[in-house]
C-alpha cells in the first residue's frame, strides 16, 4: 500500500491544467494517478458567486494485492 501525492492545477471552467508527482510511489503508479486525475471532472472553484483558478494537492492511495 501506498499513496501518490499530485499537484492539480484547474482552470476557470474546471478543467484541468496541469498535474505533478509531488511525491512518488512508483513509476506506473505515479501514471495512473495524473491519468485518473486528467480523466476527473471538477467542478470550477469560485468565489464571491465568480469562477475562478486553482492549484491543490490531492492523495491517491493504491492497496496492492
Amino acid at each position: 500500500m501506498g499513496t501518490v501525492v499530485v499537484g492539480v492545477a484547474l482552470s476557470e471552467r474546471g478543467e484541468v491544467d496541469d498535474v505533478k508527482v509531488l511525491r512518488s510511489l512508483e513509476l506506473g503508479l505515479d501514471q495512473n494517478a495524473v491519468d485518473a486525475v486528467k480523466q476527473s471532472k471538477f467542478a470550477p472553484a469560485t468565489k464571491d458567486g465568480r469562477p475562478l483558478a486553482v492549484q491543490f494537492e490531492m492523495e491517491m492511495t493504491f492497496k496492492l494485492y
